[in-house]
């Protein structure tokens, strides 16, 4: 799990985690499950390396869900801001 700073407002800094959840990807799934709580606002969703914008839902703390199903083999990865 890679981890690195994001601004969030000038001199104010706060670390982000990427995560590479492709191994959830099964051709059926739709709700997806993070390691950590996140900030609902910080999510950010990259399905094959394109960043997603509105095809997903924030559903808990630690989980969210896609317009779409991924099948098996795609690459799925997201970053957040823990809370």
């Amino acid at each position: 799990m890679a981890r690195f700073i994001f601004s969030v407002q000038p001199g104010g800094e706060t670390e982000m985690t990427q995560e590479n959840i492709s191994s959830q990807c099964n051709g059926s799934r739709t709700t997806f499950t993070v390691n950590a709580n996140f900030v609902s606002s910080s999510l950010r969703v990259y399905y094959n390396g394109v960043r997603q914008t509105g095809e997903f839902t924030v559903i808990s703390d630690n989980q969210f869900s896609l317009s779409f199903t991924p099948d098996t083999g795609d690459r799925l990865e997201i970053d957040y801001i823990t809370s």
